[in-house]
């Protein structure tokens, strides 16, 4: 008789426990269920969220007080004196001027630690592109010599871009977020692709003067005319249109406000025939040279 009662209170109990675990159980989830859609990913030159800014609780203890504007003289001084009439740079001079080279180090310190957050638009725009641009000149020097960007080792297949961080604006970022999750993503502007320097001979050519909210728009024009005008092959004769992979790899950028990238570059060729083959002719994209942009 006990051991039926004992047996009776087992089975009650298990009933009256079984909802609640299953009920537990329903709406569970595993560390290593698989996923339900297939996961995709964008290219990586597309622009990506805002994932790297600091929180406002986080900022870095040494960093400069908020301004409305940026000193950018010592990176202008540098570019007079080391980047050729023809966009080009004397890397071999550069880094052996002990003077030069401490004048470029202390300009990244400051632009590592300079809270940007009182600068407007155009401001910022000359900031981000001068920071890159110096920063990627850096990288040529501490790793001088190199034949290419592609061929720094430990940094080869583009690593150069993706992997060391730099601090500019209170921020570690490379060379790719730079561009891409600062620049490219806040700004909205295609003209960048014709300031901004690689490092490489196809590579849009480095200014003599860095670019300051005063100066920019007039750079950015002059610089995006003088690379259409000089990469890109027109051929009237065989009505033929060769321009650079910028415009393969970036092509949406420059396809905004109505434009089409035919009528974008069209609007940059000086000669009118030319401009008229340019906006319906199907455009073709002759290989980027990545050979390093150094004067001999």
């Amino acid at each position: 008789m006990k051991s039926s009662l004992r047996t009776l209170i087992i089975a009650l109990s298990i009933a009256l426990l079984l909802p609640a675990v299953v009920g537990c159980d329903k709406d569970a989830t595993r560390d290593d269920a698989q996923p339900t859609g297939t996961p995709t990913s964008g290219p990586a030159a597309d622009p990506k969220p805002d994932d790297a800014k600091p929180a406002d609780d986080a900022k870095p203890a040494d960093m400069a007080p908020a301004a409305t504007s940026f000193d950018h003289s010592a990176w202008n001084t540098l570019l007079g004196k080391y980047v050729t009439a023809d966009g080009l740079v004397k890397y071999k001079e550069f880094k052996a001027d002990a003077e030069a080279m401490g004048m470029l180090r202390g300009y990244l310190d400051t632009i590592g630690k300079q809270d940007i957050s009182g600068f407007d638009k155009e401001e910022q725009l000359a900031f981000w592109i001068n920071g890159y641009n110096a920063y990627a000149v850096s990288g040529i020097l501490d790793a001088y010599p190199v034949a290419s960007v592609e061929k720094i080792p430990g940094l080869e297949d583009f690593k150069f871009f993706k992997g060391p961080k730099h601090r500019i604006a209170g921020q570690e970022l490379s060379l790719d977020q730079i561009e891409n999750e600062k620049i490219r993503k806040d700004f909205a502007e295609p003209r960048i692709h014709f300031v901004l320097n690689c490092t490489a001979l196809s590579c849009p050519r480095l200014r003599q003067a860095a670019l300051t909210k005063a100066n920019l728009n007039a750079e950015m024009d002059a610089a995006a005319r003088n690379y259409i005008k000089n990469d890109s092959k027109i051929d009237l004769k065989k009505k033929t249109v060769s321009v650079s992979q910028i415009f393969e790899w970036f092509k949406g950028d420059f396809e905004k406000d109505g434009k089409t990238l035919n009528t974008f570059i069209a609007g940059y060729v000086e000669d009118p025939a030319a401009a008229e083959l340019v906006k319906t002719a199907k455009l073709t994209h002759h290989p980027y040279d990545w050979t390093l942009n150094e004067a001999k």
